[in-house]
Order: C-alpha cells, then sequence, then structure tokens
C-alpha cells in the first residue's frame, strides 16, 4: 500500500483515504507515504469529505503522532459545515486530535462554542470530555460549552467513568471554571466513585499493575489539597492511571472544589459582598 499510496490519494474518495487512515493508526501502522499524499491533497479531502471523513483522517494523524499543518488549516477553513453538520463523536474526535498535536484551530473551537448546547445534550459523557479537555490542553476559554456541561453536570457525573469525568474537571480546574453544579455532583458522588476503585483494586489483573496503582493512589494522597500538584500529577502520569486512580482523583478534586467554593461564598458573605 505504501508504494501506491499518492494513486489510492489522488484517486480515492475522502471516504476510502479516511477509513485507510483509519486503519494504519487503529493497526499502529506508520505511512509516510500516505499521511505525505493526504497532507498534499487535503483542500480536497476536507472539501469533499463528510464530518466522519474529516475525523476519522485527524484522528489518525494525532494517533500516529503525524503532524499535517495543511490537513488542519483546511479543516478550521471549513470548522463551521464540520460542526453544523458533525456528530458530537465527530467533533469531540477532532478537537481531540488538534490538542494531542497541539494544533491552534480558533475557528473550530469558535464553532464548538457556538453549537455547544447541542453537543453536551446529544453527546456521552466521553465526548463531552474530550471536548472540554481538548480546550484545556490548548487554553481555549469556551463559556457556553462550560455553561452546557454544568448544566447537564449531574447526568455527566452519573453516566460517566471516573476518567471522564475527571478529565472534565480538571478543564474547569485548569481553565479557572466554577461549575458548581459539576462539582457538587461529583462531591455527591465521591463514594461511588471510590467504591468503583475498590472493586477495580479487588479485581485481581498483574501485580505489576496493581503496585503502580497503590504507588499512584498514594501520591494522590501525599498531595492533600495541593490543587497544582493534582493537576501536574494527572497531566504526567495521567496515562498511567487504571481506574483506581480516577476514582480516587475524581472524588478529591470534588471534595476539594467543593470545600473551595463554600470558602469563596463564606468569605463574600463576611465582606459584605455581592450575592456569589
Amino acid at each position: 500500500m505504501e508504494s501506491n499510496a499518492a494513486w489510492i490519494v489522488e484517486n480515492g474518495e475522502p471516504q476510502n483515504i479516511a477509513n485507510t487512515a483509519w486503519a494504519c493508526a487503529t493497526l499502529n501502522v506508520q505511512s509516510p507515504s500516505l499521511f505525505r499524499s493526504i497532507e498534499e491533497n487535503a483542500a480536497r479531502v476536507v472539501k469533499d469529505g463528510n464530518t466522519q471523513d474529516i475525523a476519522n483522517v485527524a484522528w489518525a494523524c494525532a494517533t500516529l503522532d503525524v503532524q499535517s499543518p495543511t490537513l488542519f488549516r483546511s479543516i478550521d477553513e471549513n470548522a463551521a459545515r464540520v460542526v453544523k453538520d458533525g456528530t458530537p463523536q465527530n467533533i469531540a474526535n477532532t478537537a481531540w486530535a488538534c490538542a494531542t498535536l497541539n494544533v491552534q484551530s480558533p475557528t473550530l473551537f469558535r464553532s464548538i462554542d457556538e453549537n455547544a448546547a447541542r453537543l453536551v445534550e446529544n453527546g456521552r459523557p466521553q465526548e463531552i470530555a474530550n471536548t472540554a479537555w481538548a480546550c484545556a490542553k490548548l487554553d481555549v476559554q469556551s463559556p457556553s460549552l462550560f455553561l452546557s456541561i454544568d448544566e447537564n453536570a449531574a447526568r455527566l457525573v452519573k453516566d460517566g467513568s471516573p476518567q471522564e469525568v475527571a478529565n472534565v474537571a480538571w478543564a474547569c480546574t485548569t481553565l479557572n471554571v466554577q461549575s458548581p453544579n459539576l462539582f457538587q455532583s461529583i462531591d455527591e458522588n465521591a463514594a461511588r466513585f471510590v467504591e468503583i476503585g475498590d472493586q477495580q483494586s479487588r479485581g485481581g489483573g498483574e501485580s505489576s499493575e496493581r503496585s503502580r496503582a497503590i504507588g499512584l493512589n498514594k501520591r494522590i494522597g501525599e498531595l492533600g489539597g495541593d490543587w497544582k500538584g493534582l493537576l501536574d500529577l494527572h497531566q504526567r502520569e495521567g496515562e498511567a492511571f487504571n481506574n483506581v486512580n480516577w476514582a480516587t482523583l475524581t472524588s478529591k478534586l470534588g471534595r476539594l472544589r467543593m470545600r473551595e467554593m463554600r470558602e469563596m461564598k463564606r468569605d463574600a458573605r463576611v465582606s459584605g459582598g455581592g450575592k456569589w
């Protein structure tokens, strides 16, 4: 396939090209000629492709750590259509790809914010978490997105995994978004997250994995109320977390954030400030 990559891309429909790129990424197969040809034909692939095709190609590039500036520039130029026509999964995957490759895409994220209510209301927790994580990773303020997340917090926390909920909490904290409903829901579900972690820790697995999970949980505990330390650990070691660690971190983030917001309310009352 590698020797015929130029012919495949030049003569293929966007769906065929996207499926080929997706297959390479899923199998962790590097294909320099294929992705070089995609980059050379990026304008046509994006212009003629549907939102799933575009998301699959972007996801494949990010998964294989392939920089493709023309592709992502074309995506940003067509962002209004991509977001308007896309499903929450398509858009979340595209945003995740941008953040993973550290690609700024202002039109894409502006369009996401403009369509935030639909994306959150119709999105699954993983899609919501990936979109929020992408905003925080790229330092993109998205007020409508995070407002919609807070309005749908009860469902997100109830249905989301500890990792998904922790990623949303991390995004809110990183961007300094208060999100009281989200952290209230996390606080109310803290016991459930810990129980999930306990079940996972009793579920067996490789002894090395259990040892690593125990070590990471110990580090989470040692950090106490150190917000910066917790966020740094999330970013630095997150890929090594298992469900035990995600459960512990999520419950702790909820409790710390709720304590912080209660203290802010108390201080506002004491100082005679306005309604918080």
